[in-house]
């Protein structure tokens, strides 16, 4: 990875989070100053970006004359649609009518699954956190639950911590708020909201959170599944003919594709998904990591906390 990389990477995560076109560019101005290269990629990712959520929240060009507005019971004829702008309008025989069915399928799936649902503080002041029943952990007290064996990683909003729950004798990965936004509700908030998405996606490929709570010093946490192994990204980057373990690769793929299906069917968005997130476990399982910026579909965006040049990005334990 270039040194530029981890800013890069904090900088657009900042800024995907600033929706005035004003204040994004100002916010660029002031983080990238002359660096013309880095505010170029920053920008490049941000129109990505962008077009993904208008492709998202709008119907597809046609689609409109065709289909009456994408109410639940209109869900299978606007599948139709959809199958007949991508392949012609006699998609059946592209497709088949097995698959059709597949396609169909994906209503019942969404109306049967329960969508992720977040936890809103119901009064002004009101404490975000979800507390567990040992609300407050100290962070260094060596007769704690938790024992704490270093950091793993350190992003814009938190740091990972490697350590073992010595009740039920597993290690795992804590990661815990930094404590220059302990006292903003509305980064606590957001740390909760990634808390409550792992804590309720219950998949294979997404490491799951066990515990939500507060150290002494008032830092919320959360407790999750310490997965070790290779980010897809290393494991790119170490091939010697682009051709090599083409077919591992496609299992890969294809188990993002599995995990990122589900999220969807729960009304989750991941919205940072890059080989640098995808990271393969022990016995092959693949896991899709950081769900920081994930979105949970008709819910209001909470502001992602700005990150300095002086902070690293989330790093892969």
């Amino acid at each position: 990875m270039s040194e530029k990389q981890p800013n890069l990477d904090s900088l657009f995560e900042a800024a995907v989070e600033i929706k005035s076109a004003k204040e994004r560019a100002a916010f660029l101005d002031k983080s990238c100053g002359d660096d013309q290269e880095l505010r170029q990629q920053i920008e490049q990712l941000l129109q990505s970006n962008d077009q993904v959520g208008s492709f998202l929240e709008q119907p597809a060009p046609g689609v409109e004359a065709s289909v009456a507005p994408i109410e639940r019971d209109n869900i299978p004829t606007a599948l139709d649609a959809g199958l007949a702008l991508a392949f012609g309008e006699d998609a059946s025989v592209v497709i088949g009518d097995a698959n059709h069915s597949v396609l169909r399928s994906i209503y019942h799936t969404i109306d049967e699954v329960p969508r992720v649902s977040l936890r809103q503080s119901k009064a002004e002041g009101e404490d975000p956190i979800t507390r567990p029943s040992s609300t407050e952990v100290p962070l260094t007290d060596s007769d704690s639950r938790y024992r704490l064996d270093g950091e793993i990683a350190r992003g814009g909003m938190g740091v990972i911590i490697k350590g073992r729950d010595t009740d039920l004798g597993r290690d795992l990965a804590i990661k815990v708020l930094l404590g220059s936004h302990k006292d903003k509700p509305d980064v606590i908030q957001r740390f909760v909201e990634e808390a409550q998405i792992g804590g309720q996606l219950q998949h294979p490929g997404i490491a799951p959170v066990y515990e939500l709570g507060k150290f002494a010093d008032q830092r919320p946490y959360f407790s999750m599944k310490l997965v070790k192994g290779e980010t897809l990204a290393k494991q790119l980057g170490d091939r010697s003919d682009p051709k090599a373990d083409r077919g591992r690769f496609l299992s890969i793929f294809e188990q993002v594709c599995q995990t990122m299906a589900y999220a969807h069917c729960r009304g989750v968005i991941h919205r940072d998904l890059k080989p640098a997130n995808i990271l393969t476990g022990q016995f092959g399982v693949t896991y899709v990591i950081d769900w920081g910026l994930a979105k949970v579909w008709g819910e209001p965006d909470i502001a992602h906390p700005e990150m300095g040049h002086d902070e690293d990005p989330a790093l892969t334990p």
